[in-house]
């Protein structure tokens, strides 16, 4: 039985048969069908503007006319998700629920898995740990911010919200104490190694925290913000194992559990939370970036259209225009909300009141009005 990269090829056989090629593409490129045999559409893999990325249900293979990339499913996601040939094979039978048994132990690849297995545990126990202590005593100051600004408990819990105490290695000990080891910390971002002696301190430390987690629910990153003056408003995790920047948005499974296909891009956490304390929870917002091209493919693959609701500023209003851009570009319909006379959501909820932000919302502009 012949293998490549030590999974046997029946494996392989089974991923690709388990997964048809046009659903697949179709959660990340919007297909049209312009022949008898080929669905065509915008190629993710280069900029263009007409059509020259085709899929062939029939083959089970894609091309592009433009770049020239091509080939079968696993191809496409090794260059959609830039994963390597084994990993991309392990991609696609998670997606279909399939058991891939290995005919030997790849070290090195054992070793990235095992890595990235801790740092996502890891992450697990610090939304745990950063959540319970915004609900215990310790956590008055947090919850007084948050309820000032009308996030009460329910939401607190729908959006995982937690705190971060300003000992310096708060975290640190108590993840320790829990097994969780320094290295599967360092990978995720959770602690600093001190420059000035032995010893970590906590990356992220008196800040409400607000946990950055996939569609499908694990945890990847943190935003942190200040409660008092001084430093910067926000900070976000850095790059890890789990986790890249301008890859993941803010509130996807509650975006995703939603089941609406018409959905909110705003430029922040507390945006996404305003509009949930009007019951709207299909809106998301890009972590301390312009929305990039990655992130708006995969709003794409769960939503129709997107309302651009960013804050009323010159900046806010630039980085509308360049997000309808890149819809634009992956064919995802956007349209902009205005928001007369407030900066952002929670502004206008706090200053003019629920109907008023409901009648705002109703009103969405084309780019031409």
């Amino acid at each position: 039985m012949r293998s490549l990269g030590l999974i046997p090829q029946q494996s392989i056989d089974a991923v690709i048969n388990a997964n048809d090629i046009v659903e697949v593409v179709s959660r990340y490129v919007r297909l049209e069908k312009k022949s008898s045999l080929n669905l065509f559409g915008l190629c993710p893999f280069h900029e263009e503007k007409t059509p020259s990325f085709s899929v062939s249900p029939g083959k089970q293979i894609f091309y592009c006319f433009g770049c020239h990339k091509g080939g079968n499913v696993i191809k496409f996601i090794q260059e959609i998700e830039h994963l390597s040939f084994p990993e991309a094979v392990r991609f696609l039978a998670e997606r279909a629920g399939i058991a891939i048994v290995e005919i030997e132990e790849d070290s090195q690849w054992r070793e990235k898995a095992d890595r990235k297995r801790a740092a996502s545990e890891a992450l697990l126990e610090a939304a745990r740990y950063y959540h319970t202590q915004l609900e215990c005593a310790d956590g008055k100051d947090a919850r007084l911010y948050l309820e000032n600004r009308g996030v009460d408990e329910k939401l607190r819990r729908r959006y995982g919200l937690g705190f971060a105490p300003a000992e310096g290695d708060a975290l640190y000990k108590s993840l320790k104490g829990r097994g969780i080891s320094e290295t599967a910390m360092l990978d995720s971002g959770l602690i600093v190694k001190s420059s000035r002696k032995e010893g970590y301190y906590d990356f992220f430390r008196y800040r409400v925290m607000f946990p950055i987690i996939e569609g499908r629910g694990k945890v990847l990153a943190f935003g942190g913000r200040a409660i008092r003056d001084g430093g910067p408003k926000y900070i976000n995790s850095p790059d890890s194992v789990v986790y890249r920047k301008g890859r993941h948005l803010f509130g996807m499974p509650q975006a995703i559990g939603s089941k609406e296909r018409d959905w909110y891009l705003v430029e922040g956490y507390m945006d996404v939370i305003a509009l949930a304390k009007v019951g709207i929870y299909h809106a998301v917002a890009p972590l301390g970036t312009a929305v990039t091209d990655y992130q708006a493919r995969t709003i794409g693959r769960h939503a129709d259209s997107v309302l651009l609701l960013m804050d009323s500023d010159r900046a806010g209003r630039n980085a509308a225009l360049r997000s309808h851009e890149i819809f634009e570009s992956i064919e995802v319909p956007a349209k902009f909300i205005l928001l007369k006379g407030a900066k952002d959501p929670d502004d206008m909820l706090n200053q003019f009141g629920r109907q008023h932000l409901m009648a705002s919302l109703g009103m969405a502009l084309d780019r031409t009005e």
